[in-house]
This record gives structure tokens, C-alpha cells and sequence, in this order.
């Protein structure tokens, strides 16, 4: 692999973990929301 392949697919990597994680942070604030409504 070279450095160029590496360092996209490590681009890529944060990408989708920041998704993961923005869309995790979403999910829960949803679910709090449907809890204070209840």
C-alpha cells in the first residue's frame, strides 16, 4: 500500500466513525426526547 492509499482510507476511517458517532449522539438525543414526552 502506499502512503497515498494509507492516508485515504484513514480519511475514510475518521469519516465514518465521526458518523457513527454523530449519528449514536443523535439516537440518544431522541430517545430523550420521546422520554420527557412521555
Amino acid at each position: 500500500m502506499t502512503d497515498l492509499t494509507s492516508a485515504f482510507i484513514t480519511h475514510l476511517r475518521h469519516k465514518l466513525e465521526n458518523l457513527a458517532s454523530s449519528s449514536i449522539l443523535k439516537g440518544q438525543g431522541d430517545l430523550t426526547c420521546i422520554n420527557a414526552n412521555f
